[in-house]
């Protein structure tokens, strides 16, 4: 199943903005989750701005193969 990067980005969005509860042992851990959750958010969104220059990259590294 093919997942968008935009609905993975508001997946976590949805999350780490409250609209779903997070259910965590202590509240250190849930922040520790919120914190880990909105660094990947992050990463995923400097993927989106990059995605046509990592597409290429990966579809001419498959081009030089022999």
């Amino acid at each position: 199943m093919k997942v968008s990067l935009a609905s993975q980005i508001a997946a976590i969005d949805a999350i780490t903005s409250g609209q779903f509860p997070i259910v965590a042992s202590s509240n250190s851990k849930r922040a520790l989750l919120l914190d880990q959750l909105q660094a990947v958010a992050l990463t995923l969104r400097l993927v989106q701005r990059h995605e046509a220059e990592i597409r290429a990259a990966i579809d001419a590294k498959k081009g030089s193969r022999p």
